[in-house]
């Protein structure tokens, strides 16, 4: 029961700024990558071709990576021992 306090002290010390850049990060490549692949969608129309625009789609997809990469980030630095943090 006395370890109750420690895991509570080493989710407080995970640095908020550090996993939001990181997530941001990764959403704005995943964003740069969907718009092409996902978001438009070449249609066959009577004379030719036309695009179909999936925004909510790529929307998602960056949704779930920002989400995604947050988690990871959040439990890769909660299980970092508090010397590799930099915590005296």
């Amino acid at each position: 029961m006395a370890d109750g306090g420690a895991g509570a002290r080493a989710r407080a010390e995970i640095d908020l700024r550090a996993v939001l850049k990181e997530a941001g990060l990764a959403a704005l490549v995943a964003l740069g990558l969907a718009v092409f692949m996902v978001g438009l969608r070449a249609t066959d129309v009577p004379g030719g071709l036309a695009l179909e625009q999936r925004w909510i789609w790529v929307g998602i997809a960056v949704g779930v990576v920002f989400t995604g990469r947050a988690v990871l980030a959040v439990r890769r630095r909660a299980r970092r021992p508090a010397a590799a943090r930099g915590a005296p």
